[in-house]
């Protein structure tokens, strides 16, 4: 799973970086490499971690079913049945092959 980033944790280090005092020369190289940086970090999309539900997760048990709700299937992260939709921590991404 990729990192979540808090966006502007990082915008404020680079904002601190950039109204620092120094050398002028030397600032003016770090200040336009930060807001170089900066501007590429705004341009990152933002990425939270996408839910894993039921239906995609590699414990929901789809042989399992009953009468009483036809799209439930059992769950032993859980143990209790559950919809396609239901999401929980647990989840573990199934995948194919």
């Amino acid at each position: 799973m990729s990192d979540c980033i808090d966006r502007e944790t990082i915008m404020d280090f680079c904002d601190a970086v950039i109204n620092r005092q120094g050398n002028e020369e030397d600032m003016n190289i770090v200040v336009e490499s930060f807001k170089a940086f900066a501007e590429y970090v705004r341009a990152i999309p933002s990425k939270q971690p996408e839910p894993i539900r039921c239906k995609d997760c590699k414990n929901w048990d789809t042989t399992w079913t009953n009468d009483y709700a036809p799209n439930y299937h059992y769950c032993p992260m859980v143990d209790g049945t559950r919809g396609s939709d239901f999401y929980c921590a647990d989840a573990e991404r199934r995948t194919e092959g």
